[in-house]
């Protein structure tokens, strides 16, 4: 049987390693090429701040924004997930690596939705966190292309960023989970709209 190393990612000492000017303007009209960082803080506010939203749905929604997950690794979580102390082992999905999480917000409420309904699944489906996400706001667009990217907009914004301040696009791909460098690669030059 192949064992799987699992990795220790920080996200936030990753992101913090980049000192960009945070723009005060609309995320929608914040070019993501100007400051992906900015971005992704108004993105996080708007998550933070809105109180139509669950403990456990902003605890999803901020997995996806801050530490760049995909919808269904944030959904897949499991009471056998959380590991005390803020951190969170991450069984990669769709061929990725293992890694482990940590700073994560809302952390003692989505562990106790498990404890009690199984998986974070149960809380709400993909299509409620797109739709959800998409009304607030939280969408990036592409150049060259006419489709969002919505429940992804974190996992771009977070390779732009931490390409943007010199990070090893080795770390980038361990940060993100990708198996592929490949993968890391075409995140990273991809262009948003301005």
């Amino acid at each position: 049987m192949k064992q799987t190393k699992s990795k220790m990612i920080n996200g936030n000492e990753l992101l913090s390693k980049s000192v960009l000017p945070l723009c005060a303007q609309n995320p929608t009209q914040c070019a993501i090429g100007n400051s992906s960082r900015s971005v992704v803080d108004t993105f996080i506010s708007k998550v933070i701040t809105d109180s139509s939203l669950s403990a456990v749905d902003k605890g999803l929604m901020l997995l996806m924004l801050k530490h760049g997950l995909r919808v269904s690794e944030a959904l897949s979580l499991n009471a056998t997930s959380f590991k005390g102390n803020g951190r969170i082992f991450l069984k990669g999905l769709k061929g990725s690596n293992n890694r482990i999480i940590e700073g994560v917000d809302y952390y003692l409420e989505m562990l106790q939705f498990c404890q009690r309904q199984g998986s974070l699944s149960n809380c709400c489906s993909r299509y409620y966190l797109y739709r959800t996400m998409k009304r607030k706001g939280i969408f990036i667009a592409h150049e060259n292309s006419d489709k969002l990217s919505v429940t992804h907009a974190g996992r771009h914004l977070q390779v732009q960023e931490l390409e943007k301040s010199g990070i090893e696009l080795s770390d980038i791909q361990n940060f993100i989970g990708h198996k592929s460098i490949k993968s890391t690669q075409c995140y990273a030059g991809r262009k948003s709209k301005k």
